[in-house]
């Protein structure tokens, strides 16, 4: 299997506001890249699982956690791709003797991901990396781009996008290199579009890109920097778990997660009651039928704590709690927006944060 996200594309500040977490909360996480469950960990929960149903993910994250166990912060930020480093091979060869037997092989046969630097390596960021480097100087040079990444007041960026940004060309390229077409062949599965019934795909992109390049600022905004430039212009302004003051946090708490390579129905079915009290679901209901959602939540009511908390995220796929489950899991539909707005991650369309009822 690859590597489709070699970073979380969710925000994690609308997250952890979300979960609202505790000393005393035992949290289920997807993986991805691993950055949301790191990034968890700062706000003290007792326990993570971080599980995910492609092995290459599985692998990325350890070898991350690996990383920030046995390097200074200096050489992670070097090491993963956030910053100059000449010898990630002979880093790794470092780390390696500490990775279980399965992910040494695999990063021994994907030494070249290494070298590249792992968190540019997935799917989904070469995707990004093609954009940035091939069709965005189509439109706009490098002053420009910089200009509106420095923009300094929500007034000027909005007024230096449609003056100076939002071009026949832009739009142009833009319509093209995201539609569902392009999208689904280069920067994520096609399997992903099975439940998407929205049409016009690059329409919706572009309006939540408008929304996003215009009333989010881009100066506090590391998902617009990566996709414009395919870099973090300082650790300050990355995401958390790469932030200096962080590090040493997340370093002393890595034996709180523990991976799981599964999906979550499975794991969830050798489960007793009371197992966790928060659910970070990402965006992985995007990519599920119907009833194997509701077979999802009926395994999450069967073993989540009263008042346990879900968050989620959607795409293209809308989201609702299932009519015959609204005595088990109500909507918190005020906080949910109110977050929502506020997520730098604009092309999710909302933030959905359910809660157990215990009942």
């Amino acid at each position: 299997m690859k590597i489709l996200y070699s970073q979380c594309w969710e925000d994690p500040r609308v997250l952890s506001m979300g979960l609202e977490v505790t000393p005393s909360d035992d949290i289920l996480s997807i993986a991805s890249g691993g950055d949301n469950s790191l990034a968890l960990l700062i706000e003290n929960p007792r326990s993570i699982i971080a599980i995910d149903k492609n092995r290459a993910q599985i692998y990325l994250v350890e070898l991350k956690m690996t990383a920030i166990a046995h390097l200074d912060y200096r050489q992670f930020i070097g090491f993963v791709g956030a910053g100059p480093e000449n010898d990630r091979w002979r880093i790794y060869c470092h780390l390696r003797r500490h990775l279980s037997r399965a992910s040494r092989k695999y990063w021994d046969e994907n030494i070249g991901l290494i070298n590249k630097g792992i968190i540019h390596v997935g799917k989904f960021e070469k995707y990004f990396r093609i954009f940035y480097k091939y069709v965005l100087p189509l439109i706009h040079n490098r002053q420009t781009v910089d200009r509106l990444l420095e923009s300094p007041n929500s007034i000027y960026q909005k007024m230096y996008y449609h003056q100076s940004w939002n071009s026949r060309r832009w739009k142009y390229f833009f319509r093209i290199f995201f539609s569902e077409f392009i999208l689904s062949r280069y920067g994520r599965s096609s399997e992903f579009f099975r439940y998407v019934s929205m049409t016009d795909i690059s329409k919706i992109l572009f309006d939540r890109t408008e929304h996003g390049l215009t009333d989010i600022p881009a100066r506090d905004n590391f998902y617009v920097e990566y996709i414009l430039s395919g870099r973090y212009r300082s650790p300050e302004s990355a995401p958390p778990y790469m932030c200096p003051g962080n590090y040493e946090i997340i370093k002393s708490r890595l034996d709180r997660i523990k991976l799981i390579c599964g999906s979550m129905e499975e794991y969830l079915m050798g489960l007793s009651k009371n197992s966790f009290s928060k659910f970070n679901l990402s965006d992985s209901l995007e990519y599920m039928s119907p009833e194997t959602i509701e077979e999802l939540l009926r395994a999450i009511i069967k073993i989540g704590r009263p008042n346990a908390r879900l968050a989620l995220w959607t795409l293209f796929v809308p989201q609702s709690v299932p009519e015959d489950m609204h005595q088990n899991i109500i909507s918190l539909d005020n906080t949910g927006r109110r977050l929502s707005s506020m997520a730098r991650t604009f092309f999710y369309n909302n933030f959905c944060l359910w809660q157990l009822t215990g009942v």
